[in-house]
């Protein structure tokens, strides 16, 4: 079975047990899932999941000079400067 959607966290104390719930979304089959890393200003992104295995077979970092683009049932949202969604 697989699933698509789009997950996005905002983690400050909760970034451990954010990290975590990666395997609960993998296995659900969220296509991807986010963390906003409040505690280290970057962006984690977390794609392909592995329903099987429960996890994601892609994790990339992205710092606030970066931008990043995201997907959603395969269809992508564009480019975002991760500087406007960090805080």
């Amino acid at each position: 079975m697989h699933e698509s959607g789009l997950i996005i966290e905002v983690a400050d104390s909760s970034l451990s047990r954010d990290r975590t719930k990666a395997r609960l979304y993998a296995h659900a089959g969220i296509e991807t899932y986010c963390i906003i890393n409040l505690v280290d200003s970057l962006l984690e992104v977390y794609s392909e999941p592995d329903q099987k295995a429960a996890s994601y077979k892609n994790r990339n970092i992205y710092l606030p000079d970066n931008s990043v683009s995201l997907a959603i049932a395969g269809q992508e949202i564009g480019f975002i400067p991760v500087t406007d969604i960090l805080p």
